[in-house]
């Protein structure tokens, strides 16, 4: 096993897709001491992406050689990119210089950019890339804090908080209409109903057979091949939140979140976000991220347009979809243990 594993920090973000990780991914890559991946599992032939366990329940179903598998792919995710990256928040202390911050920046906003280069720097090919060696400075790679967001893979977060719980772990959780309006407004939009109804059963029959009692909570609605959409995907957010939660409750390094929350005022929660990833610079990346959030247009927009309720503002779930879709949702946030979460709202 490499050693740069066991002696180097990381912390992960949990969540359903389209529920807030991108926000906070973005908060913790204003730290000039961090490494953020942007879902390194959706990557083909990754290390990640070729990982098991991913829809395990209990913790108990993922072997103790588990820990060197997944140590190793963190190690090669250290120095990795792929296209899901984005060009970094600040300076990067790895990177050698001002000028190298800014080169390293402009290869990560565009894969035509790297295509160009890559017959200087072969490294730079494919969809995972490392950036040139010249740029990094090895020791401070080692040091610095690598963050990976990994969507709705429960079985892998299981594994953390019971056998690794000093890593810290992220988890933010959605209001499961707003959840499902996004999905099937992107998502499920651009894959089509049966390819998402098709990975959606998949994964809750997987489930079924091996957890009785969520087979159970499953088959209260029907058969799970004969499920509506918006039930398959709801059904899915009620066991994977509830399920991380009361594992991780206990947990000092588990910390979760309202997406809605989040969103709405990002600066209030950044601080102890910062804290909980342990990371260096806390004070420093609370400047840049209240100077993002104040005068960067593009993050107003966006903050501006969650806030509106004629555009994508947090519930704009209550417009897009059906009655009988917001039934489903409310229906099945009743039974979770999140029934109370949004009472105020």
């Amino acid at each position: 096993m490499n050693n740069i594993v066991e002696s180097s920090k990381y912390c992960v973000l949990a969540g359903m897709g389209r529920s807030g990780t991108n926000y906070l991914l973005d908060l913790l890559d204003l730290s000039s001491t961090t490494i953020c991946r942007n879902e390194p599992d959706e990557i083909l032939g990754s290390q990640f992406c070729n990982l098991n366990y991913k829809n395990a329940t209990h913790s108990s179903e993922i072997p103790t050689e588990f820990k060197e598998a997944w140590l190793n792919t963190l190690n090669d995710e250290r120095s990795a990119f792929s296209i899901r990256d984005r060009k970094f928040g600040c300076n990067k202390d790895f990177i050698k210089s001002a000028w190298g911050n800014a080169f390293a920046s402009w290869l990560l906003s565009g894969q035509g950019k790297r295509n160009v280069l890559k017959w200087i720097w072969p490294s730079l090919s494919g969809v995972r890339y490392s950036l040139p060696h010249l740029l990094i400075d090895d020791n401070k790679l080692k040091d610095a804090t690598l963050v990976i967001k990994s969507n709705m893979k429960l079985g892998w977060m299981l594994y953390l908080v019971d056998r690794e719980p000093s890593v810290s772990v992220f988890h933010i959780i959605r209001h499961p209409a707003g959840y499902f309006s996004s999905m099937k407004h992107r998502y499920i939009a651009k894959v089509g109903e049966e390819a998402a109804r098709k990975g959606a059963i998949e994964r809750l029959e997987s489930i079924a057979v091996n957890d009785p009692n969520w087979r159970k909570k499953f088959n209260s609605f029907g058969s799970i091949s004969q499920m509506s959409m918006v039930e398959l995907s709801i059904c899915w957010w009620w066991c994977f939140n509830e399920t991380l939660y009361l594992a991780a409750k206990n947990n000092d390094q588990y910390l979760s979140m309202r997406f809605e929350d989040v969103v709405s005022d990002p600066l209030l929660y950044a601080e102890n976000i910062y804290l909980h990833a342990g990371i260096e610079d806390v004070t420093e990346s609370l400047k840049r991220a209240e100077k993002l959030e104040h005068q960067d247009w593009k993050s107003k927009q966006r903050r501006n347009n969650y806030m509106n309720p004629d555009k994508g503002n947090i519930d704009s779930w209550r417009k897009k979809l059906s009655e009988q879709e917001v039934d489903v949702a409310l229906q099945i946030l009743q039974k979770s243990i999140f029934n109370n979460m949004w009472d105020a709202d």
